[in-house]
């Protein structure tokens, strides 16, 4: 009887480590990262021509191993109508994934996402206007934006606004393709031109700068995660990761292998208060 009972007690003890083994070598849930299927260079889903790629993927590869999970990519095309609002909705508030990549971090957008229950990371990126000369010149420096007489921009920008309150010779152009063939073609001196932009093929080789922009705000922001706001222990471990990348230089060389040009984040904004 005795050997009867201590035999019952190995096997239970048996099936007790076995099924705690069991639940310790359970893999850590995917990371599920929403992603704009179409905006180069950030993120590019799968084509007939190439594979998806972009600086919003590789991030995301960084930032699940930093978090020790695997990576799930979740494609969204941001509708016409309705815009990212109501793509936020579907996707994101629906649960289809857990962070959304590639939010300005402005104050008007803040105040929309904590309306809606969600709350965005700290800046991993800065995004602006440059300055951006022609074949063969050098970084525009303070005195050439001085005495350029064709500086070329995007119509109803912030940019555009700002040659206006400067005075400044601006020839309106409609995307910034078209700012790029007017430098090769030398119909333009300058351009003030958005930074991704530079990231093309046809912008590079061409020297940029950051001079004589003042305090303009602006003329940049920060790029940020979007999370819902009950996602209280993804929200926690987020900012650590996200500094873990910037100290080890996954960003800084995230940016430059996507061709973005350095810009300074903008002064933080206080961040409003989720509606719970």
């Amino acid at each position: 009887m005795r050997l009867a009972l201590r035999a019952g007690r190995v096997a239970a003890a048996v099936a007790l480590a076995a099924a705690l083994g069991g639940a310790a070598a359970e893999p850590a849930p995917a990371l599920r990262a929403c992603l704009d299927a179409d905006d180069p260079p950030f993120s590019q889903a799968d084509t007939p021509a190439a594979a998806a790629h972009g600086l919003h993927l590789d991030l995301a590869r960084a930032l699940a191993a930093r978090l020790g999970r695997p990576l799930q990519p979740v494609w969204v095309e941001v509708p016409n109508r309705g815009g990212l609002s109501k793509a936020l909705r579907t996707q994101l508030l629906a649960g289809r994934c857990e962070l959304w990549f590639g939010l300005p971090l402005e104050p008007a957008l803040r105040a929309e996402l904590a309306g809606l229950g969600l709350q965005l990371s700290p800046a991993y990126l800065g995004l602006g206007y440059h300055w951006l000369a022609g074949p063969g010149q050098p970084a525009p420096t303070a005195e050439q934006v001085a005495r350029a007489r064709r500086i070329g921009v995007v119509s109803a920008t912030p940019a555009d606004l700002h040659l206006h309150r400067r005075q400044l010779p601006r020839l309106p152009h409609g995307d910034a393709d078209a700012l790029l063939a007017g430098l090769h073609a030398g119909t333009l001196d300058l351009a003030l031109i958005w930074s991704p932009a530079l990231s093309r093929p046809a912008a590079r080789g061409l020297a940029s700068s950051r001079v004589d922009l003042g305090d303009d705000a602006s003329l940049r922001v920060g790029l940020g995660l979007a999370l819902r706001a009950q996602d209280r222990a993804l929200a926690e471990a987020l900012a650590p990761a996200l500094d873990a990348l910037r100290a080890d230089g996954t960003l800084e060389a995230l940016r430059r292998a996507h061709r973005l040009p350095d810009t300074p984040l903008p002064p933080s904004v206080p961040e409003p208060t989720p509606d719970r």
